[in-house]
């Protein structure tokens, strides 16, 4: 797939025309690169239904190494041809197919992959989720030392367990406002936030709350069979890679100097 120079003036008037405000469109601008394959604006902000805390969630697609980028509320993340192809049968996928706005696109490229898109398994997911959540399960010690990054997890897959339990019955729907009225839990949005400003601090009690909203969906969750959160690692490093990834990415937060980017992301 060929790339292309990414006319700004072209995106900003996309992003204005979803409702964005002119800081929000100036910070996605600061970070979108000069060429790709294509640009997609996902999320509450494609939508329509974004509050005055949500992020722009932007997907490009490009030659190149995988990449993750932020600015201000504005997060980029590059994908390239084999690995968006991947998301096929995803929930991400179908996330991306169902609400993206595309910004930017080569000869179609963008939107005919997106188009080639199947539905997602929802038992697949679930088991996905509950396999993934083994390392929330781990000794006393490491749910303390490692609780920032355990709490990350515990809300990034019970978002994913909740918009799998939206899907039968449907319509799938991957606005938190929407789910929060069809399941009757009014705090869902600020449960599955993102940012620390909407949800608060991480404490051991929100980890449990998050453990048992989580076991609801997708059943009980499996006790750590090697204790440690290192050990799992270790021992699925050549078995379970998705898990080996997702749990590794539990020892820091974004601020420290682990390649985040170059960890292969866990798509569900």
């Amino acid at each position: 797939m060929g790339e292309s120079v990414v006319d700004p003036r072209a995106v900003a008037t996309r992003l204005w025309e979803r409702g964005l405000q002119d800081s929000l469109i100036s910070q996605s601008l600061a970070v979108l690169p000069r060429k790709a394959i294509g640009i997609l604006l996902y999320g509450s902000q494609a939508r329509g239904d974004a509050s005055p805390g949500s992020d722009v969630d932007i997907l490009v697609l490009a030659n190149g190494p995988a990449a993750s980028r932020t600015g201000g509320w504005t997060n980029v993340t590059t994908y390239g041809e084999p690995q968006l192809a991947g998301s096929n049968g995803t929930l991400f996928g179908m996330h991306l197919a169902r609400d993206g706005v595309i910004l930017h696109d080569t000869e179609d490229s963008l939107s005919n992959l997106l188009q080639s898109f199947g539905p997602a398994d929802q038992a697949r997911i679930f088991e996905r989720v509950k396999r993934l959540a083994v390392a929330l399960r781990s000794t006393s010690a490491d749910r303390v030392k490692y609780l920032d990054g355990l709490v990350r997890l515990a809300r990034y897959l019970l978002r994913t367990a909740t918009y799998a339990a939206a899907l039968n019955p449907g319509p799938p729907c991957f606005s938190l406002s929407e789910l929060a009225e069809r399941f009757r839990i009014p705090d869902l949005p600020v449960i599955l936030s993102s940012h620390q400003v909407v949800h608060g601090e991480s404490t051991l009690s929100v980890l449990e709350d998050l453990e048992c909203r989580l076991a609801q969906v997708v059943g009980p969750i499996t006790v750590n069979p090697y204790g440690s959160i290192q050990a799992l690692i270790v021992a699925e490093w050549e078995g379970d890679r998705d898990l080996a990834n997702s749990t590794l990415l539990v020892l820091g937060s974004p601020d420290d100097a682990l390649p985040y980017a170059e960890i292969p992301r866990v798509i569900l």
